[in-house]
């Protein structure tokens, strides 16, 4: 077979598929070229291979079927001119534009289906979304090509190339789905997978709703366009339902009155299915679900079993993700420790990596460090392997950088730390694993939490002359690195390490270096300086000054919307309100409608939370409501309020003390939030007015709220919302703050308590803090010792309830005895009851009860010191006192 000559650029393998089947039939391979009917026009594989060819490859398969001695570069100037051989009817088009495409098949010069095909080609040119969406309009904006009914090739290729870009804003897909079916085909089930992921990435529940199910006024769309629903629609569609928060319709396809997925009716749920909807119940927060599926509940088979569907390693790494997300800690744990495990060396199914990652994600989320430890460490002094050894799963990087994250989360930073710098540490220059940038990153975030400024500088930038750790491991630090170091800097006051990596006379990052400062840089400064006050270089950085430009101005980036609500962030945190104000109502505005740095919804957001900080109620109405003679700005903007913005607006309220404007968001004459209205309120919106209750002291109407009266149902009954146990916690301070005790004790300990051990809601260790803070401001020390110690006899609540005391907990109890009292009388008991419940007494929590106990003060400094509790200088450097905890207090034992 003789095969066309190519010497100056490399071929694909799709080419030398298109020229062997090409080859079959030379003749007809010449017509498929020039876009005329073929034998070859029905297979499927042809047309894709010749797709993915370059239009190097397309010419020169052309030349080679059509046995042209033209050359090259003459070629190719003539095919992006449009013809060859002066147009004659059997002439190759290389189009470049739809309109081209459109005019050559209205004139008969080549068929609707070389159309097609032309048109895919041009879609899959395209690089950015705004060229996608110009194509669509181009080929919708023709009469003829609109009533045309295209093969579903052309609709499959939309839909493939609008799915390609994935790191695209969900709003920018906003009306491509309606645009793409606007474009008549012969619809399939394929093209409807196609759509709901599209919708997806929209977070578009509404057009995968009227897709699939339709409602009560139309047909679905799939049922128009006689579509069938397959097993792998509704999975789809389940995945649609996670990502927008829309559980009950996912649900409902398996578990509703008429459940489309049966075992009595054709189409049966599969794997997969089980999957989509334990991602589903991740997302939103349903455990009760998921464990029904799964494992069933009290002597009930679970779904999956009566289903007939066998779970796999797969289905339990998806429900530890659940129990992570939903605080359920010890339903995942059992599955690989508990008494009778379902994963585990002896069953069929055993763990992988993938099941220790999530479990390790579980322990960061719950805080159950001792649990991560087990599983990754185990524990040398007692001779215990780790789970991992025992289980036969070696460690790598990434379960370590997993394990970072539990140390972070749970303040352990000493066992983060040894991984990598102990005497026999598991990632080094010197071991199997290295360390690697995500390592690095997760370190920087440790250091963060615990507040390590020192190890942070080290790891990043060394110190006295020793190079930093990253340069001895052959790391080069990047834009992510440093990033995180500077919220290192910001959340242990080291601003001036931070900004000296960009502005020092050798910055780390500036014009000159190969790393140079990005948005994502000046975000992570701006938050820096809101935590640090300084609100100078916080300006410096984003507007300059009179004499000067911006920083930012200088490193030739713009400031885009997001730095702008940052900077608002730093005004609202150092009391610059009029700056904030100015950026979007000012006489030079920066952010002007229209623009490209017009205000959006965070934007407005910020600004609120600046008005909450500064007391700027006025502000805060303008922005929102207006007022009777002129529109809220956000309307002049074209901006509508979302359930996040009254949100916020109702904090302004609480901070101000204006509770009718909040009450009237919700029980006003025209409520901006009621089930009749556009916007519902959410149980955000009744936390929020709880903290408006609580701060102005409206005892009534947060009951209204919650329990509601003789007169009726809540307020939240009627609106269709189920307390949580966030809601009844802020209940709880309302009650503290306007001496309701009963009220609020009443909640766990009532006749008909709402939060027990067998209820569907369990008091935590917020509720418990929140109810000793009541018993503080309200003078009920009994219960306060019945909550946390128990009487005689008779276990605490809080152990009935399987709540174990926390740092919060004892500062919170302590509290309580100082105003009785009877101090020194309970916190023997207090600490012996925490010794039993595994919790150790860390040296703030120690702090918080000698801070109180001013007659023993000295002697317990002194027993601190011996405890270990405390340095020995107790902070003094240099003969001057440094007051940070980490100079005072001995964590190393810790």
């Amino acid at each position: 077979m003789a095969t066309p000559r190519s010497s100056h650029y490399h071929l694909s393998r799709d080419y030398y598929f298109v020229l062997n089947t090409l080859n079959k039939n030379p003749h007809q391979a010449s017509l498929y070229l020039k876009y005329r009917r073929s034998t070859f026009d029905n297979d499927e594989l042809l047309y894709r291979a010749y797709n993915y060819l370059s239009s190097n490859e397309r010419d020169s398969l052309y030349k080679f079927f059509n046995q042209l001695e033209v050359p090259q570069a003459n070629l190719r100037m003539q095919r992006y001119n449009g013809q060859l051989h002066q147009g004659k009817p059997n002439t190759f088009f290389y189009f470049t534009s739809v309109n081209d495409v459109i005019k050559y098949w209205k004139e008969g010069i080549i068929t609707i289906e070389r159309a097609g095909i032309a048109l895919n080609g041009l879609i899959k040119q395209c690089t950015t979304l705004s060229e996608f969406i110009r194509i669509i309009h181009d080929i919708k904006s023709d009469s003829l090509a609109l009533a045309t009914k295209w093969d579903i090739r052309l609709v499959h290729g939309l839909l493939h190339k609008a799915v390609d870009f994935k790191n695209c804003e969900a709003s920018d897909f906003n009306g491509i789905f309606r645009e793409i079916i606007g474009v008549k085909s012969n619809y399939e089930a394929k093209t409807c997978t196609l759509l709901l992921k599209l919708c997806k990435l929209n977070l578009n529940f509404s057009d995968a709703k009227a897709l699939v199910l339709g409602d009560e006024n139309s047909d679905s769309l799939m049922n128009q366009w006689g579509v069938k629903p397959d097993v792998g629609i509704y999975n789809a569609f389940i995945t649609v339902c996670a990502k927008t928060g829309q559980f009950d319709s996912a649900w409902q396809l398996v578990c509703g009155d008429s459940p489309l997925m049966s075992q009595s009716s054709k189409l049966k749920a599969d794997k997969l299915t089980c999957t989509n909807l334990l991602v589903a119940c991740a997302e939103t927060g349903h455990f009760k679900e998921a464990k029904t599926l799964v494992q069933g509940d009290k002597g009930i088979d679970s779904l999956m079993k009566q289903w007939n569907i066998k779970p796999d390693v797969g289905i339990y790494n998806a429900f530890i993700t659940v129990c992570a997300k939903t605080g359920q800690f010890d339903s995942a744990w059992q599955l690989v420790c508990g008494d009778s495990p379902l994963m585990s060396q002896s069953s069929k199914l055993k763990a992988d990596k993938l099941t220790c990652t999530n479990l390790l994600v579980a322990c960061a989320e719950t805080g159950h460090f001792k649990e991560a430890k087990a599983l990754v460490l185990g524990d040398k002094d007692k001779g215990i392997d780790s789970l991992m050894k025992q289980w036969d799963i070696k460690p790598d990087v990434g379960i370590y950088n997993a394990f970072i994250t539990v140390c972070a989360k749970t303040g352990e930073f000493n066992r983060a730390w040894q991984l990598v710098c102990s005497d026999a540490p598991m990632m080094s220059s010197d071991s199997k694993l290295k360390a690697d940038q995500i390592t690095c990153t997760s370190l920087l975030v440790a250091c963060a939490e615990t507040g390590h400024f020192k190890e942070a500088k080290a790891l990043v930038l060394g110190c006295k002359g020793i190079p930093s750790l990253m340069a001895q491991w052959g790391l080069r630090p990047n834009e992510a690195i440093y990033s995180a170091f500077i919220t290192v800097c910001a959340k242990t006051g080291e601003f001036d390490t931070a900004w000296h990596l960009v502005c020092d006379n050798a910055p780390m990052m500036a014009l000159g270096p190969k790393l140079k400062t990005n948005q994502s840089t000046c975000t992570r400064l701006l938050f820096a300086c809101a935590e640090t006050g300084h609100f100078k270089e916080a300006k410096a950085l984003v507007l300059g000054d009179e004499s000067s430009d911006s920083l930012m101005q200088q490193w030739g980036l713009k400031p885009s919307v997001a730095i702008y609500s940052a900077f608002i962030t730093v005004c609202a945190k150092t009391r610059k309100f009029d700056y904030a104000w100015q950026l979007v109502c000012g006489d030079t505005s920066r952010m002007p409608p229209n623009s490209e740095q017009a205000a959006d919804l965070i934007t407005c957001t910020n600004l609120l939370v600046a008005c909450a900080e500064t007391g700027h109620f006025k502000e805060a109405k303008a922005l929102v409501l207006g007022d009777e003679s002129s529109d809220s700005l956000m309307q002049q903007w074209g901006i509508k309020p979302d359930i996040g913005i009254y949100n916020a607006f109702i904090t302004v309220c609480a901070k101000t003390g204006e509770f009718d404007r909040a009450w009237n968001l919700v029980c006003g004459n025209a409520p901006k939030l009621s089930p009749n209205s556009e916007l519902a309120a959410d149980l955000i919106t009744c936390t929020n007015l709880l903290v408006v209750c609580a701060e102005t002291r409206r005892f009534k109407e947060a009951k209204a709220l919650v329990l509601g009266d003789e007169s009726g149902d809540s307020l939240m009954a009627q609106w269709g919302l189920k307390p949580n146990v966030a809601i009844y916690s802020a209940f709880i301070t309302v009650c503290a703050k306007t001496g309701e005790f009963d009220s609020a004790w009443q909640l766990v300990c009532g006749d008909a308590p709402m939060m027990t051990p067998n209820s569907e809601l369990v008091a935590n260790q917020i509720i418990c803090t929140n109810l000793l803070f009541a018993c503080a401001e309200t003078g009920h020390f009994n219960e306060a010792k019945t909550l946390v110690l128990g009487e005689e006899g008779r276990d605490s609540l809080m152990k009935q309830w399987g709540i174990k005391p926390n740092e919060s907990i004892y500062k919170a109890f302590i509290a309580v005895f100082a105003k009785a009292g009877e101090f020194d009388s309970v916190m023997d008991d207090l600490e012996k009851t925490m010794e039993e419940c595994g919790v150790t007494v860390t040296p703030l929590m120690y702090s918080h009860r000698i801070a109180l106990d001013k007659v023993n003060f000295n002697h317990k400094v002194e027993m601190g010191i011996t405890k270990g509790f405390y340095s020995k200088n107790l902070g003094l450097e240099n003969n001057c006192l440094d007051l940070h905890t980490n100079k005072i207090c001995n964590y190393s034992a810790y």
